[in-house]
């Protein structure tokens, strides 16, 4: 009997193993990035056609599986970085000082350490939610508020991409108007670029929004933290974590 246990216990630690090694393959390669990746493909795709391109892959068919997904991959991983630098660079100057100073003040958290960020003007507020955020992965990374974050997190990269994305497709449009597009249709291009391009800035607006509830969220666990005696709040929860540096 301890001998089929012992197989059952080795069994399960074994497919405990693999799946943790295949969380951590899909970790790094984030599978947000194909999102906006595929739309931004889709944009080059839709221009080659346009342009009169139109040559046959050289290789194998898995190879050219191969070759899509990594395309996709890789565009996503541009259009999250222009996405990133715009929405990064308007959070951190425009949103970040306020909301932060605000959120710690109805929260109060009241953490000394916080307290000398605060001291040293608008412009340590930044250090100081990479501080917050890396108080919570060094100390609850098996959190549910931790997990919960980091959703965030993964939904305003996808956000940005998506973007990006959309605006690509506004330009590649516009870019077949000029390249011949009967009269007909050219009204009706006008009118999808301008949907891309609200579309584009909701999904800017709305990972701007990902940002505030992450600042909102790790202030106020840190104050329930500091409420309940403990160094960051709440029970623990498996984690499937998307995404890469706050």
């Amino acid at each position: 009997m301890s001998d089929s246990k012992d197989i059952v216990s080795d069994t399960a630690d074994g497919l405990k193993t693999i799946f943790g090694r295949l969380g951590e393959f899909f970790h790094i390669f984030d599978l947000s990035f194909f999102v906006a990746g595929a739309v931004s493909f889709g944009a080059i795709v839709f221009l080659f056609q346009r342009l009169g391109i139109d040559a046959a892959f050289p290789f194998a068919p898995w190879v050219a599986g191969l070759a899509l997904v990594i395309a996709c991959y890789v565009c996503g991983m541009v259009s999250f970085a222009v996405g990133r630098f715009v929405n990064g660079y308007l959070f951190r100057r425009g949103v970040l000082p306020t909301l932060l100073r605000r959120s710690i003040e109805v929260h109060q958290p009241s953490d000394p350490l916080m307290e000398q960020y605060l001291a040293k003007g608008d412009s340590n507020l930044w250090r100081l939610y990479i501080r917050l955020w890396q108080e919570l992965a060094a100390k609850q990374p098996h959190s549910a508020v931790f997990s919960h974050l980091s959703r965030y997190w993964a939904m305003a990269a996808t956000c940005d991409g998506l973007a990006i994305s959309l605006i690509l497709w506004a330009v590649v449009i516009v870019a077949s108007v000029f390249a011949g597009t009967p009269a007909l249709l050219f009204r009706q291009a006008i009118v999808v670029v301008v949907i891309f391009i609200l579309a584009a800035i909701t999904f800017l607006r709305q990972g701007g929004k990902y940002y505030e509830f992450q600042v909102e969220d790790l202030v106020a666990a840190l104050a329930v933290a500091k409420n309940a005696g403990t160094s960051v709040a709440v029970a623990s929860v498996p984690v499937s974590k998307e995404g890469g540096n706050r």
